[in-house]
């Protein structure tokens, strides 16, 4: 069975980096394919992966809603979602993209849902491992979109408040009855490890912190010049932290 890996936390803490790096590694230490889900209505996965998605989960059910009628005779609703959502799966050595998106349209879209779910489950199959980078408000999984979280990687700057925002999350969680059974936490871009008064909101956090990657000079240079944040060099700091927090948990 494939093992799902949820990366959440508030915007601008850096989730969706450490979500191309953990990618990364996964490759690296062979485990193949991989399939990656951008559940951020924003999309900056693909990028930091360096795969450009052609289609969103949201057109593609936009495009079921309007053709619906048109199904070929024979073919069930199910199999036609189906065919329209391989379509929607963005290609690259070792690693699949699924990007969700939304629905642009209106109408009801529960029983596209709960298709969509079964496709996920079914695809899931193929791949030992999925690493989702989620939207703070955890909505995909919430509704049931996406199946499960085997592991929950909560993602922090070294702040306070990036803390506190893992929390809030944390509680939320709660209030929604998801049932995850490992929750994790990484401290991203930091300077100089962790302040005391950081380490002590640890302590109510309820999730294992896993380690701390360093503020790292390559990872803005890639930016600058657009390239795929998977192209880092193995002997980069953060790449370096990212392999051993992957020691701990894989």
């Amino acid at each position: 069975m494939s093992k799902v890996i949820a990366i959440a936390g508030k915007g601008g803490s850096g989730k969706t980096t450490v979500a191309a790096l953990l990618i990364r590694e996964l490759q690296i230490r062979g485990k193949v394919p991989v399939l990656a889900i951008d559940a951020d209505p924003v999309a900056c996965l693909g990028p930091f992966l360096g795969i450009k998605a052609e289609k969103t989960i949201g057109t593609v059910e936009q495009e079921f809603q309007n053709a619906r009628e048109k199904i070929p005779p024979g073919m069930t609703k199910a199999s036609y979602l189906e065919i329209l959502l391989n379509g929607a799966i963005a290609e690259k050595k070792g690693v699949d993209l699924l990007v969700m998106g939304r629905p642009e349209g209106q109408g009801c879209y529960c029983s596209v849902h709960n298709m969509l779910r079964e496709f996920i489950e079914k695809l899931s199959a193929n791949y030992p491992y999925l690493v989702v980078d989620n939207e703070a408000g955890m909505e995909h999984f919430s509704r049931g979109t996406i199946p499960r979280i085997d592991q929950l990687i909560l993602v922090s700057d070294p702040s306070r408040r990036g803390i506190k925002s893992a929390q809030a999350l944390v509680r939320l969680i709660g209030e929604l009855e998801m049932k995850i059974p490992e929750y994790f936490l990484i401290v991203d871009r930091t300077r100089s490890g962790l302040p005391p008064e950081i380490r002590a909101d640890l302590n109510g956090l309820g999730a294992k912190l896993l380690g701390v990657i360093p503020e790292d000079q390559e990872i803005t240079g890639l930016d600058l010049k657009d390239l795929p944040v998977t192209e880092i060099k193995n002997e980069s700091a953060a790449a370096q932290a990212v392999s051993g927090i992957c020691d701990q948990f894989l």
